[in-house]
């Protein structure tokens, strides 16, 4: 399964973690980070995080309004971002939203 994580704060890192240990496949749109001995690399493309993913990290996409959704088909997508309001996350985006 692949979860596509909107955000990379500390709500959408606790979400990524909790998935990732449960071999659940993860790409998050935001910046590069280490949690926990899980390592998030920055991928430049859809293509380059689904190449990360086999190789066991968790991507990175600097892609605010999440595009690569349409590349990746993920399976779920989760908005993480802490905001007033929504910022572009429609229930079409995903399976599972």
């Amino acid at each position: 399964m692949l979860v596509l994580i909107r955000g990379a704060g500390d709500i959408a890192t606790g979400i990524a973690l909790r998935l990732y240990r449960t071999g659940i496949q993860v790409v998050m749109t935001d910046l590069e980070t280490v949690v926990e001995d899980v390592r998030a690399v920055r991928a430049d493309s859809p293509a380059q995080a689904l190449s990360l993913l086999a190789q066991g990290a968790v991507p990175v996409l600097p892609d605010p309004e999440c595009l690569c959704r349409e590349q990746l088909h993920p399976d779920a997508l989760v908005d993480a971002i802490l905001a007033k309001r929504n910022l572009g996350t429609r229930i079409t985006d995903a399976p599972v939203v």
